[in-house]
């Protein structure tokens, strides 16, 4: 039975993979240390909403800022931007994560303060 529903389960993750790539951004965020994990928003949220999920995902209460690139440190505003036209506006600066047939996850760079 526990066979059963792990597949059932593998099944349900890979097709809202395949299913949700015309509705949702996926972000791999990335620590200094090397530590990373996934979040995706639908595009029709904000960077805000960003920021928020990448805090629900930390179960963080300090404050954190998110970064284009590690380097240069593009500091991302914690705003009301839609984040389908913010992806448009910086896609020449994000880092592509993936590569096809996967769903395209741009890296983003974290510092907790």
């Amino acid at each position: 039975m526990h066979t059963i529903i792990n597949e059932r389960w593998e099944i349900l993750i890979e097709n809202w993979m395949k299913s949700n790539n015309f509705n949702k951004v996926y972000f791999v965020i990335t620590k200094k240390c090397g530590y990373e994990f996934l979040v995706t928003l639908y595009k029709k949220q904000t960077l805000k909403d960003l920021y928020n999920i990448v805090k629900l995902e930390l179960d963080c209460l300090n404050k954190i800022e998110l970064y284009v690139q590690d380097q240069k440190k593009i500091l991302i505003d914690n705003n009301d931007s839609n984040i389908k036209e913010w992806i448009h506006q910086n896609l020449d600066k994000l880092e592509v994560t993936t590569i096809v047939p996967n769903p395209v996850a741009y890296r983003l760079w974290i510092i907790e303060k």
